[in-house]
């Protein structure tokens, strides 16, 4: 393993219209000892075609050609063969910022840390917003969960892995007294598939402790786009039930004694991204495959708009719930 290196998987599955701007931004970073790992997982595209170009002109990037197996699958065959110190991601459709791999490395050696977890921008239905990171110092996954249940807007930059530099030793179950499995992604998942190997990280347990670091710097672009509705393929209520499960159970035994929040923390945030799902699926133009837990969401969320969504989805209204968006959205 070369110290130092930092290794950026990319998964890409017919990202034609995307990868370049992707791509020129990881290509760009004023850290330069990279390796960009490449993984066509099956495009049908011309994607395959273009990763093989930016090999022949970068000697940093490597690509792995593979059969489609989904985000998850195409995530662990880059690790399988990453060799950087530490382990970065990007999805073929975000970019990041010039500086973010620079900014990252030198304040996850400077805190002696594990993770280095930065701010993320969204691009989502023509609004812009950053996330707001407490910044600094050295958290223990106690005092992650702890930040969690006092913040809980920011769940996703705590458990998204797209704003993450991770100790491939820890990944690799290597890290310093530890012998323990590898930590890979979850292949079965068609959502939630960050939350489950976020969870694992932080609950592993190694001599010495797990420590985690925080740049409150929106360095990861996310954009949204609207065909990820595609993931009504896939998605399934069931699904979610099991991965919040066993987020509930994680947070729960990494601190026990906040048991009840936590519980109810979770139930909330499960409601409330089994109706985003459903919300992201019917604006693309489709209709969920699922039906909504109503009772569930309609107990376990305080929003408002949260619940009306709820009530639309399962009395299946999706052309009214499509209309009533296109209002809220001129407003």
């Amino acid at each position: 393993m070369q110290k130092g290196l930092i290794s950026i998987i990319v998964p890409v599955y017919n990202s034609e219209p995307y990868l370049e701007e992707c791509m020129k931004s990881i290509m760009n970073q004023t850290y330069t000892n990279l390796e960009i790992i490449l993984v066509n997982d099956g495009s049908t595209d011309k994607s395959g075609e273009l990763c093989d170009i930016y090999a022949k002109s970068d000697d940093r990037v490597r690509v792995v050609h593979k059969e489609n197996g989904g985000v998850c699958s195409a995530r662990n065959a880059g690790l399988d063969v990453a060799q950087g110190e530490f382990v970065g991601f990007v999805d073929h459709d975000d970019t990041v910022e010039t500086n973010m791999y620079e900014i990252m490395y030198e304040r996850i050696i400077e805190a002696g840390a594990d993770i280095c977890i930065c701010g993320v921008t969204m691009f989502m239905y023509g609004y812009t917003y950053a996330t707001k990171l407490p910044e600094g110092g050295v958290h223990t996954p106690s005092s992650i969960v702890e930040l969690y249940l006092s913040s809980r807007h920011i769940v996703g930059p705590l458990f998204a892995v797209t704003n993450k530099l991770i100790l491939n030793n820890l990944l690799k179950g290597e890290k310093g007294q530890t012998q323990s499995n590898p930590i890979r992604f979850k292949e079965d998942l068609y959502a939630g598939e960050d939350f489950w190997f976020m969870a694992d990280c932080y609950s592993v347990i190694t001599k010495p402790p797990t420590l985690i670091t925080i740049v409150d710097i929106p360095l990861f672009n996310h954009m949204y786009r609207s065909n990820s509705g595609s993931i009504s393929k896939g998605f399934t209520v069931g699904d979610m039930d099991e991965m919040y499960s066993r987020l509930k159970n994680t947070m729960i035994n990494i601190l026990p004694q906040r048991k009840a929040e936590i519980s109810s923390a979770i139930d909330q945030m499960e409601c409330e991204y089994v109706v985003s799902c459903g919300h992201r699926i019917i604006i693309a133009g489709q209709e969920p495959n699922f039906r909504l837990p109503l009772n569930k969401i309609l107990s376990s969320t305080s929003r408002l708009k949260t619940k009306v969504s709820a009530l639309l989805m399962y009395l299946r209204l999706f052309s009214f719930y499509r209309l009533l968006y296109k209002i809220f959205r001129k407003r």
